[in-house]
C-alpha cells in the first residue's frame, strides 16, 4: 500500500512547485540583441536618406524640364520702387510774408538788398534793446526802434516790410503803454532775432 501512493505525491504538488523561472540571457546575448537593433536602425536612416536623395533629384528634373517647355520658372523679381523725392523744408510763415513785402517795395535789386541787411542790422541790436530796463513800455521801444530805422534807410525805403514788422510786433507787445513784462521783452527779443535771420538770409 505504501509503495502505491509514492507516485500520487507528485501528482498532488503543487503548480508553483513544479513551474521553473526562465533562464536569464547572458550578458554575450543581450549585446547581441543591442547590435542587431542598431544595425537595422542605421539601414533605415540610409535608405531614408536615399529616398529623400531621389525625391530631391527627381524634383530638380521635373523644374528643369518645366523651365525649358517655358511653363515654369523662378518668378521675376519684383521692380524696384522709386526714390522718393525729398520733401522741402517748410518755410517759415514770416520769411514768406518778408520775401513778398520785399518784392513788392520800391528800389533796385542792390538797393533792397542793403537796405535789407541795414534793417537785419538794426534788428539784432533791438533784440538786446528789448531787455533794456530804460525802456519801461512798448511805446518807447517801438519809437526807438522807428527812429532808429529812419535814421538808417530813410522814411520811405521798404515800407511794406517795416508794416509787416509792425503787425508781428503788436502780436508779442501790448498795444496800450504799460510796464512791459518779462515774458513781453523776451517774446519781443525772439521776434527781432527771427527777423534779423530771414532778412539777412532774403538780402543774398
Amino acid at each position: 500500500m505504501r509503495f502505491c501512493l509514492l507516485p500520487l505525491f507528485g501528482l498532488l504538488a503543487p503548480a508553483w512547485a513544479l513551474a521553473q523561472p526562465p533562464t536569464p540571457q547572458s550578458i554575450d546575448q543581450l549585446a547581441e540583441q543591442v547590435s542587431g537593433i542598431r544595425r537595422q536602425r542605421a539601414e533605415l536612416d540610409k535608405a531614408e536618406s536615399a529616398a529623400l536623395a531621389s525625391i530631391a533629384a527627381e524634383l530638380k528634373r521635373q523644374r528643369e524640364l518645366l523651365e525649358k517647355l517655358g511653363i515654369d520658372g523662378p518668378a521675376p523679381k519684383p521692380p524696384t520702387p522709386p526714390t522718393p523725392p525729398t520733401p522741402p523744408a517748410p518755410v517759415d510763415p514770416l520769411r514768406s510774408k518778408l520775401k513778398t513785402a520785399l518784392d513788392a517795395g520800391a528800389g533796385t535789386s542792390a538797393e533792397k538788398g542793403e537796405w535789407a541787411r541795414d534793417l537785419a542790422a538794426l534788428y539784432r541790436a533791438a533784440a538786446k534793446l528789448a531787455g533794456d530796463s530804460s525802456l519801461s513800455t512798448a511805446g518807447a521801444l517801438r519809437l526807438k526802434l522807428k527812429e532808429a530805422a529812419a535814421a538808417l534807410i530813410g522814411e520811405a525805403a521798404l515800407r511794406e516790410v517795416r508794416q509787416v514788422v509792425a503787425v508781428e510786433l503788436a502780436a508779442v507787445l501790448p498795444t496800450t503803454d504799460g510796464e512791459l513784462t518779462s515774458d513781453q521783452r523776451a517774446g519781443a527779443a525772439d521776434l527781432f532775432r527771427k527777423l534779423a535771420a530771414h532778412l539777412e538770409d532774403l538780402a543774398k
